[in-house]
């Protein structure tokens, strides 16, 4: 995941690039950190990766077909914006964000759901 946050961050500026990335509610707080910050770099030079934390890392893990999985990042560009637009709603769902009337979320920015 570090890699691949690296090399969207060093090709965001030659063309658009969008991802999600999916950290585990589970994960240590350093390694919530260390990426926190290589998406900040990304997003600075022109990406959009947006950051999640919803699962546990077994959760996370089943999805992928491991047993566990901390990190994980999703190009968004490729897969559109259909994962990212079911993982806000369950974001506010689960009461972590409010949903207004369809155009968005208060409380918090529509790409982000806080990780602390």
């Amino acid at each position: 995941v570090r890699a691949a946050l690296k090399e969207i961050a060093e090709h965001a500026g030659k063309q658009r690039i969008s991802a999600m990335l999916l950290t585990a509610e589970d994960a240590a707080a350093d390694g919530r950190e260390k990426l926190r910050a290589l998406a900040a770099r990304a997003n600075q030079n022109g990406a959009a990766v947006s950051q999640l934390a919803l699962f546990d890392a077994h959760a996370l893990g089943q999805a992928i077909g491991r047993d566990d999985a901390v990190h994980v990042l999703v190009r968004t560009d490729i897969a559109g914006g259909r994962l990212h637009t079911a993982f806000v709603r369950l974001a506010a769902y689960r009461g972590l964000i409010a949903l207004t009337d369809g155009e968005g979320v208060t409380g918090a920015r529509a790409d982000v759901v806080e990780m602390d």
